[in-house]
């Protein structure tokens, strides 16, 4: 992450100072350091935010540990913030100001009684005057838009959010701070004359839902142990995600990171490649699963294992239509299943049925192409 922090801020001096700063410091200071660091206006806020902004792994990934600390916070303060209101109240109402551009407010308007996701932590405060500020006021339409957020929250939610004004680097802002990854419904989208100029401001209400957990980052952050080790947290998240090109993103990092004589490595690269094979890659999806074979040819002599690794083998070469290869690794198949199983066995008679469809595959094909 600092190393990233860096090179994005390679020409300023200053920044590169609060970068040797948070080295320094962060560790030794336990007590809400991610939220101090966060709400610090410098390169962490901006550089995470962006981050987020592009929805790459590989970006988001450079600050795991980071998000998770964060999130991590916020779960600890978010009940003890939780008992503090249900006193009195069932909702929440909070406000977030900012400038968008006309398309993403016309994006709004079509969602209304939609559901749409936040991809970062959400910054919002109590104070609707505040957030109106923030949200500039309409003083820079027609080039951007100010719109102000009002966001119901329903004290059950099981999205962490906290006041975090006693640890925050902002003091005085009333900030209520949600985790990345939150889902709300578009309540309605509204444009009103601000009261005190005669620019316009649109209203936005959102609700936020409770139980919706649509989004990558949520799954990331939220449904995985990081702290026991980020890289096989994002293998899990990855059986979940059936996108090629984040297999592709995985499967660089896994590369660099993981050691290979390792059976999670086998196992992940196995995952990216069911993953390509699911979006018809079966070329980049070669080259993963044979690996993994490699892997755990290895560490282990567990004959299903292989079993299964040899049938989606030949299946992806006989997509390719590389009969010969669809063949052999069938083949392979067929003598580890005969290790576990009788003749008679289901298992092994899909085996043999499955070649004898590869043989008829292959005759047909030479017989059209002689040369194949």
């Amino acid at each position: 992450m600092l190393n990233e922090c860096r090179r994005q801020y390679a020409d300023d001096d200053i920044e590169l100072l609060r970068i040797q700063e948070f080295e320094n410091t962060y560790e030794a200071c336990k007590e809400y350091r991610a939220i101090f660091w966060y709400t610090r206006p410098c390169f962490l806020y901006r550089l995470l935010n962006k981050a987020f902004r592009t929805e790459q792994m590989c970006e988001i990934y450079k600050f795991r540990y980071f998000i998770r600390d964060l999130h991590a916070e916020l779960q600890h303060l978010y009940s003890p913030f939780i008992q503090s209101l249900t006193a009195y109240k069932a909702t929440l109402v909070v406000y977030r100001g900012q400038f968008l551009h006309a398309f993403e407010v016309e994006r709004l308007k079509r969602s209304i009684g939609k559901l749409i996701s936040m991809n970062s932590f959400i910054s919002t405060t109590i104070n609707r005057e505040l957030a109106l500020i923030y949200a500039g006021n309409g003083s820079e339409s027609p080039q951007k838009e100010s719109v102000l957020f009002k966001i119901k929250i329903h004290l059950k939610s099981t999205k962490p959010f906290a006041n975090i004004e006693q640890f925050s680097c902002l003091k005085d802002e009333n900030e209520i701070l949600l985790s990345a990854g939150a889902v709300f419904r578009v309540v309605s989208v509204e444009e009103i004359m601000n009261s005190t100029h005669k620019n316009t401001v649109w209203n936005v209400e959102l609700a936020l839902e409770s139980d919706v957990i649509l989004n990558v980052l949520a799954r990331f952050t939220n449904e995985y142990d990081l702290s026991l080790s980020p890289l096989l947290a994002l293998k899990d998240f990855m059986k979940q995600v059936n996108n090629a090109e984040l297999a592709k993103e995985y499967y660089a990092i896994l590369l660099k990171e993981l050691p290979t004589a390792h059976i999670e490595y086998a196992e992940a690269l196995s995952t990216v490649s069911q993953r390509l094979e699911d979006e018809d890659d079966f070329e980049q999806a070669l080259d993963p699963l044979e690996r993994a074979i490699n892997t755990y040819q290895t560490l282990t002599q567990d004959d299903l294992i292989y079993i299964t690794l040899y049938e989606r083998l030949s299946n992806l070469y006989s997509n390719l239509l590389r009969w010969n290869d669809a063949l052999n690794s069938s083949n392979q198949a067929l003598e580890f299943a005969l290790r576990v199983f009788p003749e008679d066995e289901q298992r092994v008679q899909q085996i043999r049925q499955t070649i004898a469809t590869l043989e008829r595959s292959r005759f047909q094909s030479t017989a059209r192409d002689p040369e194949r």
